[in-house]
């Protein structure tokens, strides 16, 4: 089952495609723009699939990985139980390098551990109960709040290095110096924050926000105006009661993937 979820004209195109198909297509048309978390969270609300796939609509499955980019991956999660989220590699067309995931220490064929998938292009399994996005978060590290709590209860976020696809942005947001770059920090800087403070026990707020900030300085640079900006945007995601994780999933992102990683 397809489930498209927009707030444009793809309803049409979805009609014309339903006539041709023999799959079935649920077409959810949002009266806003509700932004990537919640857009996807309704997307999987409903699904009655034991697997969910997303991928960005400015983005194809890559020539090469076509014959298996579907049966690979859904083997390999029927296969390993213990894998909530599976990522594919992605290429940027637009800034022409590949978009690597941060392994494990342990990483091999056997256990391609990841610290988080990439909201490009990924798998989810349904059957997990709270995998469900921040929905204050609206864009950037989106995915990082489902990937912690995928590990917090004793899952793993795993990667198909076999196949990939092709990210294709029609207009490049990442030049250096432009205002979309700026943009772009402002939203990281937030998100991350935001993130971290949502699911860490308090005790590691301080260090959290001092991390925040040499985060802010570092991508601008000492501007007081990015860092003032980031926080305001911090607390507006930061509403509402979030469930936090045990300190041993800390401990384990130190472990597996480095100290930066927790911070």
């Amino acid at each position: 089952m397809l489930i498209t979820v927009s707030i444009d004209n793809t309803g049409l195109m979805i009609s014309n495609l339903a006539r041709k198909s023999i799959n079935i297509i649920k077409y959810i048309k949002n009266t806003e723009n509700v932004g990537i978390s919640e857009g996807r969270n309704i997307g999987k609300r409903n699904s009655l699939g034991e697997y969910s796939f997303y991928m960005d609509d400015d983005a194809i499955i890559s020539e090469e990985s076509k014959n298996n980019f579907f049966s690979s991956s859904i083997r390999f999660m029927d296969e390993n139980n213990k894998v909530a989220t599976l990522t594919t590699r992605v290429f940027d067309e637009t800034l022409n390098f590949w978009r690597e995931s941060h392994k494990s220490r342990y990483y091999s064929i056997n256990n391609p551990e990841v610290h988080a998938f990439h909201g490009n292009s990924y798998f989810i399994r349904n059957s997990i109960g709270d995998l469900f996005y921040l929905p204050t978060i609206r864009y950037a590290y989106e995915d990082l709040y489902l990937s912690i709590i995928a590990l917090n209860k004793g899952y793993i976020n795993a990667l198909n290095d076999s196949v990939y696809i092709v990210h294709k942005p029609l207009i490049n947001k990442w030049m250096p110096g432009s205002q979309s770059l700026y943009d772009i920090y402002i939203k990281a800087n937030a998100s991350m924050l935001t993130i971290k403070c949502a699911l860490y026990p308090t005790i590691y707020k301080p260090m959290l926000f001092l991390a925040f900030i040499t985060r802010c300085f570092k991508t601008s640079k000492y501007d007081f105006n990015m860092l003032y900006a980031s926080f305001k945007l911090y607390k507006i995601q930061i509403y509402g009661y979030h469930k936090k994780i045990k300190h041993s999933t800390i401990l384990e992102i130190g472990r597996k993937f480095g100290l930066k990683k927790i911070f």
